[in-house]
């Protein structure tokens, strides 16, 4: 059931609970104007920005939330959009979403030297989790390739609701989650994964690790799965 509004007093206890937290330096980014989301309306309220990106940061349920200026009202979401198609026409609404911090590479965390750490997106529809590792290794050659070349702002992109095809997996549809799934990378020299959809936590499930077809080697388009979440490998100058 969703609540009619939030009380002051709670928004404020939360405002004070964010402020002592301290963590993590996380920002809150509009993501278009004049443009809401309507859909998993978890709890309605009146207050500044600030106090709304403290209810939904405190809140477990809450992923992102609609935010109206012009009465200061805030519409706290239990999901996040994977694309902005989802977003529906609102004048004066605007759609606000968590934007994490870039993570600390881990130094020392690949097993071997040669290996480079790569970060890797976690899916827009779920709470950011500070505590899933956040990295994946891979000495993979087309990685180190960008690297010699100067790219080295390399991670893992995450694209929903496709694949690309290949029969070059290796970690076969194992039944773990996305982030334990990462972490058999460098053992493969991965170059991207492919998860299913998970079950009533929405996290994706079931994946593959791909180690040689790649989106940047060739011209091959992405293949739609409405099941399928796809990470690949994206790099550029730092």
């Amino acid at each position: 059931m969703v609540r009619s509004y939030l009380p002051v007093s709670l928004l404020i206890s939360l405002l004070f609970l964010y402020s002592a937290l301290g963590n993590p330096q996380s920002i809150w980014r509009r993501t278009d104007v004049d443009k809401k989301l309507n859909n998993n309306l978890l709890l309605k309220s009146t207050g500044s920005r600030i106090m709304c990106n403290a209810a939904c940061k405190i809140l477990p349920d809450c992923i992102s939330y609609n935010y109206k200026d012009d009465g200061l009202e805030c519409e706290l979401l239990s999901t996040g959009i994977t694309n902005i198609g989802q977003l529906t026409d609102a004048s004066g609404w605007s759609y606000m979403r968590e934007v994490p911090p870039k993570r600390p590479k881990p130094g020392d965390s690949c097993d071997s030297p040669d290996s480079v750490a790569l970060q890797y997106d976690q899916p827009a529809n779920l709470k950011f989790d500070y505590t899933i590792p956040g990295y994946a290794c891979t000495q993979h050659s087309w990685v180190l390739g960008q690297y010699s070349q100067g790219l080295t702002d390399c991670h893992f992109v995450l694209d929903y609701e496709t694949e690309f095809g290949g029969m070059d997996t290796s970690y076969s549809g194992q039944p773990v989650p996305y982030y334990e799934a990462f972490k058999h990378c460098e053992s493969v020299n991965c170059v991207g994964l492919i998860c299913h959809k998970g079950g009533s936590d929405g996290i994706p499930f079931r994946c593959w690790l791909k180690h040689s077809t790649h989106l940047t080697q060739n011209e091959k388009e992405r293949t739609p799965r409405s099941s399928c979440f796809f990470w690949y490998v994206s790099c550029k100058s730092p």
